[in-house]
């Protein structure tokens, strides 16, 4: 199959490889449609199941029930460390 790319795309796409980030341009050209397919996926699947849980959280926030940043790394680094 050939397919013809206005000039901006041929671009990006040589550049891309140009960058190590493909082998060819054949190769970029496939990770953009396996993208585009992805994506698809995403925008198919139902994720109503997932409201509960979000609604649930914001209860916590709105609660006051949640840690900062700074005390979620910190103790995460914690338990990393404890695990050494």
């Amino acid at each position: 199959m050939q397919i013809e790319n206005d000039e901006k795309h041929r671009e990006w796409l040589r550049a891309r490889v140009s960058a190590g980030e493909f082998a060819s341009v054949e190769q970029a050209v496939a990770a953009a449609i396996q993208r585009m397919m992805l994506d698809d996926e995403l925008a198919d699947e139902d994720l109503t199941w997932a409201k509960p849980l979000i609604e649930e959280g914001i209860g916590h926030v709105d609660r006051g029930e949640s840690h900062s940043h700074d005390e979620v790394f910190a103790h995460v680094k914690g338990v990393i460390a404890s695990r050494r």
